[in-house]
């Protein structure tokens, strides 16, 4: 069955899902410290109740993975923080307002 705005996500073992195709993002490349695949959009903490960032791909100054406080602002490219030792606390489309809940 087709639907306008979705895609498919097959595993290997052959389960797929249907998805919203602008929920799909990139994989960072590391897991949160619960070993947690971290992916563009999703909001990480480094402590339980302290501040949030959101995961972003920018181009500008440098193409590099970012994270990004609550006033749109880089606290630092990836290299300069490390996924391991951070949360996924939520993401951009399930949990929006999740990055200013702190404000």
């Amino acid at each position: 069955l087709y639907q306008e705005h979705t895609a498919s996500i097959c595993k290997t073992n052959g389960m797929c899902f249907h998805v919203d195709h602008k929920t799909v993002t990139q994989y960072v490349g590391e897991n949160d410290q619960n070993g947690r695949e971290v992916y563009v959009g999703d909001i990480v903490s480094d402590y339980d109740e302290g501040p949030k960032y959101k995961i972003e791909y920018r181009r500008d100054p440098n193409p590099s993975f970012q994270a990004i406080d609550n006033n749109g602002e880089c606290i630092g490219y990836y290299g300069h923080w490390t996924p391991s030792l951070m949360k996924v606390v939520g993401n951009e489309f399930d949990n929006p307002k999740i990055m200013w809940e702190d404000k």
